[in-house]
């Protein structure tokens, strides 16, 4: 049965094509129904037929499986991965934030630079930088204070 089967795959091939619409899934089908035919170990008299037979019937219970409703589906199958990179219009408005927001920190009297970056950037606390600039926590406060108004009236939705 294999060899006069195998040379009839094309003419299968386009048997599911007619029904299925699609290359891929008659290609699928006949694959399905050599499966099928071939795992039942029996003599058939006229394999095409019987082929031909079976890719209706698989087609048919395809259908039937569909049209009764949604299938059970491996949790695996339904996860989508985002993908880690960020969308090229992503980048784009990030560069231009932070070139904005250097801009605008370039703005800032030097003082008020430096005590904000030793704030924000380096985590320093108002008496640790009051230490090492050699000024109080209340000069450390008033640097700070003209930093954020000075974003607040600038930066608008920046940040």
């Amino acid at each position: 049965m294999g060899d006069s089967v195998a040379a009839e795959r094309a003419e299968l091939v386009r048997y599911a094509s007619r029904l299925t619409g699609q290359t891929q899934a008659a290609e699928d089908v006949v694959q399905d129904a050599y499966a099928r035919v071939l795992g039942g170990a029996t003599e058939i008299a006229n394999p095409l037929a019987y082929l031909k037979r079976t890719i209706a019937n698989l087609l048919a219970d395809g259908a039937r499986r569909r049209a009764r409703g949604p299938q059970v589906v491996a949790i695996d199958e339904q996860i989508e991965i985002a993908d880690p990179k960020p969308s090229p219009l992503r980048v784009l408005l990030a560069r231009d934030a932070i070139r904005e927001f250097m801009r605008l920190l370039g703005m800032l009297p030097p003082r008020s630079r430096q005590v904000f970056m030793m704030s924000r950037v380096d985590g320093m606390t108002y008496s640790m930088i009051g230490a090492q600039l050699g000024i109080s926590i209340k000069a450390v406060e008033k640097h700070m204070a003209r930093a954020i108004a000075h974003f607040d009236r600038t930066a608008g939705d920046l940040l």
